[in-house]
């Protein structure tokens, strides 16, 4: 039984293996069957992190549209509202109509008091993205990120030995680390995307295993001369074929 389960398995490998036969011969099989049994147990094992984390600055206009107090109506959070609070806040919007400003306290102002249960749902309905807005800032001054902007970059890890630890924060936070991050950010993000920060709290210490360079076999285009040949002739099929038809 044990030697029928050994041999389905290692079936089920070579029939894997025959789906990368394009550009290999057979006998290199193992070539990539091995390296890639290996990363596959290096994947169950590392434990799952994320790259830096880049944040760039909202840049938003508040607007009144018809569909405002439809687009509040239709969170959850509109059931926690009395019907007064629900009646007062739709004709509030409904007057407002056709107002739009990019700062936010003079939204505030002409929209009055909004409950807390909907306050983030109000304005959320009311930003609009606008990239010659001025910068979104919170109480503090700081500038606020925009979600939809968030992205990601592998930042190489400086050359330092280090031993795997449960929790890198303290690793994150060393100068070493925060050195090559905001290296990388100067040289390879500011240039292109000069309002973009690195937000460290979500950073992490991740893997990046270049499969392409591993296992990339490149194989050179065909000659010019020899699709050219290979064109006219698909044309001259065609062509026979189409007398065919017509006589």
């Amino acid at each position: 039984m044990a030697e029928t389960r050994i041999n389905n398995h290692a079936a089920f490998i070579w029939s894997v293996a025959d789906l990368l036969r394009g550009d290999y011969k057979r006998s290199e099989y193992g070539k990539v069957i091995l390296p890639l049994t290996v990363l596959r147990r290096l994947d169950c094992v590392l434990e799952p992190t994320k790259p830096a984390v880049l944040a760039r600055a909202a840049k938003l206009r508040f607007e009144v549209t018809p569909e405002t107090a439809d687009r509040v109506a239709a969170t959850k959070h509109w059931a926690k509202l009395t019907s007064d609070q629900q009646h007062d806040l739709s004709a509030r919007c409904s007057e407002l109509v056709g107002v739009s400003t990019t700062e936010r306290s003079v939204m505030a102002t002409k929209l009055g008091p909004i409950p807390k249960a909907v306050e983030k749902q109000v304005w959320d309905a009311l930003a609009v993205e606008d990239p010659e807005a001025p910068i979104v800032t919170n109480r503090k001054g700081d500038p606020e990120p925009d979600p939809d902007l968030r992205d990601n970059e592998n930042v190489p890890l400086p050359a330092i030995a280090a031993t795997w630890v449960v929790d890198p924060t303290e690793r994150l936070a060393s100068v070493e680390y925060r050195s090559a991050v905001e290296d990388y950010m100067a040289e390879e993000v500011l240039p292109y995307v000069p309002d973009a920060w690195v937000d460290h709290a979500k950073t992490k210490i991740g893997y990046e295993i270049p499969l392409t360079r591993h296992f990339y076999k490149y194989v050179p285009p065909r000659p010019l001369a020899e699709i050219d040949a290979e064109i006219k002739a698909l044309e001259e099929a065609i062509q026979e074929l189409l007398r065919e038809v017509t006589e």
